[in-house]
């Protein structure tokens, strides 16, 4: 078959897919940057990149996220591994990671000691992003440890961990649970924010769909099921997460935690809070559309 240029590809996919997309399936292919691809347009490909090229172009006519055939994606000016094992990091996820990020500068600043603990944690991008932010593992004032209950999410966070060279204690289980199991109550009170320089953070990122809202959603039948679909309400590991909370209070600890939610969730999250830690104050932080989206939450039972 006749050799065909970037330009003339490029030409042909504009018909099923987003151009942008387009130039950067080629550049995954041709392992270099876009710009390379808009500054070559006349570069011939080889036939072996002409048929991985016009495949991945299919696949995304389909519907399969970008991030899933170029196994990579952007987020917090970082550039995470991806694969179908976890959700593809969202813009939106990073109004938790700011907010996270300034609590953490101000405790830090009063010199006290960080635990944070991000539950569900996928891919490794909210506390991976907060560590090399924090230019951690060189900043001994904080521990990370993140939580998930699929090995395989697990093993992508770990190599993302080492690609951006932070410190995090990687745990398999459900919610705080495999925490839980693995600390021993010293070690709890240790983290006890009641002492005086010390405090805990937990982050979370989990499932806040209905199946109705993922039937609803063709955009996102292709990301993991388990990663974004919580029972009837959207809300249920939420509050089996905040009834495991209302545990680690029991031991004295005070904590503020960062959950992302559905803009439609949060009256209801604010009631759940109230009813698992009746102490603890609520903010909602909108993200950059003007929705609510992340909950704070500062207290104790």
């Amino acid at each position: 078959m006749p050799q065909t240029t970037i330009k003339q590809l490029l030409q042909q996919a504009r018909e099923r897919i987003d151009l942008l997309d387009a130039e950067l399936i080629v550049a995954h292919v041709l392992k270099k940057t876009r710009e390379f691809v808009l500054a070559h347009p006349d570069q011939l490909i080889t036939a072996s990149q002409h048929h991985l090229i016009t495949e991945l172009f299919e696949k995304r006519g389909r519907g399969v996220p970008l991030a899933y055939l170029t196994k990579h994606k952007e987020f917090f000016g970082l550039d995470f591994m991806v694969n179908r094992s976890v959700l593809v990091p969202r813009p939106e996820t990073e109004v938790l990671v700011e907010s996270v990020l300034s609590e953490c500068r101000m405790q830090t600043t009063g010199g006290k000691k960080i635990a944070l603990i991000d539950v569900g944690t996928g891919s490794g991008c909210i506390p991976i992003a907060i560590a090399a932010s924090l230019h951690h593992p060189t900043t001994p004032s904080l521990k990370i440890y993140a939580i998930d209950i699929s090995k395989s999410a697990l093993r992508i966070a770990e190599l993302n961990a080492k690609k951006h060279g932070v410190k995090i204690k990687f745990l398999h289980g459900s919610l705080l649970q495999p925490l839980v199991d693995n600390l021993t109550i010293q070690q709890f009170n240790n983290l006890s924010a009641g002492e005086a320089d010390s405090t805990l953070v937990i982050t979370a990122n989990l499932p806040y769909l209905t199946n109705k809202q993922h039937k609803n959603s063709p955009s996102i039948q292709r990301e993991p099921k388990n990663a974004l679909v919580a029972g009837k309400t959207g809300l249920e590991l939420y509050e089996k997460l905040l009834s495991q909370m209302k545990d680690f209070t029991a031991y004295g600890l005070w904590l503020t935690a960062f959950f992302e939610i559905n803009p439609r969730q949060a009256n209801r999250i604010t009631r759940l809070i109230k009813k698992y830690l009746p102490n603890a104050s609520v903010e909602i932080k909108k993200d950059l559309s003007g929705r609510d989206r992340v909950v704070v939450l500062t207290g104790y039972n």
